[in-house]
């Protein structure tokens, strides 16, 4: 019986083929005894995910990343799943979403986007943290008498946490 193999392209996995009377195994259909003119009909699911890279305010843990995702020929229900805040949260579930808000701590975040147990694509978020911005009005008045102490002031900076005076 002639045999094909079938190699899908990367994020697309078979999600069925027909015809000829065959069987699929994996990869591989294999048709029953051809006698006359039959078409094999194969069908790929596949999907795709995209992420925004996101800041954190000075005074935060975390921000907010946009998930959009499809699937093609879904098989059930797709999911978008990540490793934070644990193994296996689940980010988004359907087979699309767009503008899915989702928290993420500083650093690289992965998620996936699974179908029927297949990995159909996977994306990197990147959260950096946003610094404070300088303090305004800093002032330097040196105390009377001669002392050598030096009254020194500002404006708070949104998010500092705290200062550091330097001489010199």
């Amino acid at each position: 019986f002639p045999v094909t193999i079938i190699s899908p392209n990367a994020g697309s996995v078979i999600k069925s083929v027909t015809g000829c009377s065959g069987s699929l195994s994996g990869n591989t259909y294999t048709t029953g005894a051809i006698t006359a003119n039959c078409t094999v009909t194969v069908t790929f699911m596949y999907g795709s995910l995209t992420t925004t890279n996101c800041s954190i305010a000075a005074s935060g843990s975390t921000c907010n990343t946009s998930l959009t995702w499809s699937t093609t020929n879904p098989i059930g229900t797709s999911s978008v799943t990540t490793n934070y805040p644990i193994a296996g949260s689940v980010a988004g579930s359907g087979n699309s979403g767009s503008g899915v808000s989702y928290a993420v701590p500083e650093g690289n975040t992965i998620f996936y986007l699974y179908n029927n147990g297949d990995l159909l694509d996977q994306e990197t978020v990147v959260a950096t943290r946003t610094a404070p911005t300088t303090p305004t009005g800093l002032t330097a008045t040196p105390s009377t008498c001669g002392t050598g102490i030096v009254n020194v002031s500002w404006n708070s900076s949104s998010g500092a946490t705290s200062y550091t005076l330097r001489d010199g």
